[in-house]
């Protein structure tokens, strides 16, 4: 009789090897999840405003993220800078692996609010697999970043009403569709 209780979790054990893997494009995609706006103290004590931005991902053969400090850290494709033939050089869009533009509302309609390269608020987030072969991944991936409302180097100001657009790259240099978030209301410090 006792023989009988395990048939149900052996017959389990064996459906459940049945299921595959899903099939997802070898190119990024992403969707919007949430936004949050936080306050954090600076070294000296003082408020600033953060951004988190929760996006989810799916990707067919699992190559997202970045390790500048390891494994990634020679490649040429993710070099700061590319150098031309005739040796000028121009920033790398693949220096960073996660896309944002600013928009503000002006009137009725968002433009494009415009950051040096060297301030702008993408990055860089760490590889999500730790697979060394190819598999589809999905999840959420969480990105912070500070505001800096009403300082020297920020076009935002307390009370500007804004959205993000955001993009993710693979290893293979293949962007994500482009998303948009939920609009916020920067807040001043």
């Amino acid at each position: 009789m006792q023989s009988h209780r395990y048939i149900p979790a052996i017959l389990l054990l064996f459906l459940g090897g049945c299921f595959s893997e899903p099939e997802y494009s070898n190119v990024p995609e992403i969707d919007f999840k949430s936004i949050q706006q936080y306050t954090v103290l600076d070294a000296f004590n003082q408020p600033q405003g953060g951004v988190e931005i929760t996006i989810t991902f799916q990707d067919g053969d699992g190559n997202l993220g970045l390790d500048l400090n390891g494994e990634d850290a020679d490649n040429p494709d993710f070099a700061d800078y590319l150098v031309s033939d005739t040796g000028d050089s121009t920033l790398n869009k693949y220096r960073n692996n996660y896309f944002i533009d600013v928009y503000r509302r002006e009137g009725d309609v968002f433009q494009l609010v415009e950051y040096p390269d060297e301030s702008s608020f993408s990055g860089v987030f760490p590889h999500l697999s730790d697979s060394e072969k190819e598999k589809p991944i999905e999840g959420d991936l969480e990105y912070t970043f500070i505001l800096l409302p009403s300082s020297g180097t920020s076009p935002l100001s307390e009370g500007d009403v804004i959205k993000f657009e955001i993009q993710i790259a693979d290893r293979d240099l293949q962007d994500s569709n482009i998303i948009e978030s939920d609009t916020i209301t920067v807040i001043g410090y």
